[in-house]
């Protein structure tokens, strides 16, 4: 099937440039007729020889498209898997035949009746034989040998292919896995500062940002990101570049901690009554007790000598 699928690419595929690559490397390792193959960021790399951003800008074009459809999403050092839907039970067109690939043509050019005394191919034939007639198809009939499309197999179905009616009606692809309302403070917040990148989570992986947004804050993980693309000396187009500093900022304070920030300023009298004072530490009176009690005895100890 691989060959099929680069076929189909070659043939009825709409991308072009970095995308076309990539479509590819899906099919040069595509196992079977469904079109399925596992690859990895870096094989899509290594075939386009671009750089990541453009792997990724291309990768999400041809899914937004529909010839590309993610079938297993990446996990750990898993590759994701891919399938061309567009491509699935292709068949690519076969060359140099003039009829089905089952079987040979149904009517000969010739009418077959031959004089038993001349040898084959002689040229004589008789009275009653009919001639060849045209080059495309037997004399006398009006059924010819089926030739097929020029760019396809026989009984091949027509690929679907997205159609656009006007500029003014054209509509982006609704995305199958919108983005939460649970997130949607910090997508907003982020885009409001100014920084608009992709987010390219799925299914359960938009708790792992919930949980991130509840345990440090929406607004710390804002800052967090405005901080780390102002820093950055390449662009940042994903927010999965924000994820590992995001899992080290620090959690919010308890609501019910007592504790006092630093530099607080000290408490002065209200409407004459005095703020509560410090209770002393006990440690600090047992030793001046102690002090207190050597001196004494040290004295007395003196008086007697």
């Amino acid at each position: 099937m691989t060959l099929d699928a680069m076929y189909w690419v070659w043939l009825h595929s709409r991308s072009k440039g970095t995308g076309r690559h990539c479509l590819l490397a899906v099919a040069n390792k595509a196992p079977g007729a469904n079109c399925v193959a596992a690859v990895s960021t870096a094989e899509f790399i290594q075939w386009s020889n671009a750089a990541k951003s453009s792997v990724v800008a291309a990768v999400d074009k041809l899914l937004e498209s529909g010839e590309l459809k993610i079938v297993r999403p990446a996990s750990g050092s898993r590759a994701a898997t891919y399938q061309m839907p567009l491509a699935v039970n292709f068949k690519r067109p076969q060359h140099n035949t003039l009829g089905p690939e089952t079987g040979p043509m149904e009517h000969n050019s010739w009418s077959g009746n031959r004089t038993p005394s001349e040898p084959s191919w002689s040229g004589n034939r008789t009275e009653t034989e009919e001639p060849l007639g045209p080059e495309t198809g037997p004399y006398g009939y009006g059924n010819r040998t089926p030739m097929g499309p020029e760019t396809g197999p026989h009984y091949q179905y027509p690929v679907p292919k997205p159609v656009v009616e006007s500029w003014e009606t054209a509509q982006p692809a609704v995305r199958t896995d919108p983005i939460p309302d649970v997130v949607r403070p910090l997508v907003d917040g982020m885009s409001h500062a100014g920084l608009s990148v992709r987010w390219p989570f799925k299914g359960t992986q938009w708790f792992e940002i919930h949980a991130l947004m509840k345990r440090s804050g929406t607004q710390a993980l804002i800052d967090y990101a405005l901080a780390a693309a102002a820093g950055s000396r390449t662009p940042v187009l994903s927010a999965k570049y924000f994820l590992g500093g995001w899992h080290e900022l620090p959690p919010l304070p308890d609501p019910g901690s007592d504790i006092v920030p630093i530099g607080r300023p000290q408490l002065r009298a209200v409407n004459g009554h005095q703020p509560p004072q410090p209770r002393p530490s006990t440690t600090d009176q047992r030793v001046a007790e102690g002090l207190a009690l050597a001196a004494r005895l040290r004295a007395i100890e003196e008086g007697q000598q």
